[in-house]
């Protein structure tokens, strides 16, 4: 079984390789259904990941039409 799990920082990311998880899915802001984490977030993560990572990528809570600005 393959097991991906979303993480929101280096202490979830350090729990899920504890746990045997094999791939954490990185956000932030759990409260809008996750969110685009910090670049400091993603480089503390990196830094100590033993697993591969996957960074959400979602700028704002309104669904996944974006503006050509925004993008």
């Amino acid at each position: 079984m393959f097991l991906e799990v979303i993480a929101l920082n280096v202490a979830d990311v350090l729990a899920i390789q504890q746990a045997g998880g094999n791939r954490v899915e990185l956000v932030s802001d759990m409260a809008a259904d996750g969110l685009s984490p910090s670049i400091k977030t993603i480089e503390e993560v990196m830094a100590i990941s033993e697993i591969p990572i996957r960074v959400m990528v979602r700028f704002h809570n309104d669904g996944f039409v974006y503006e050509k600005q925004e993008v």
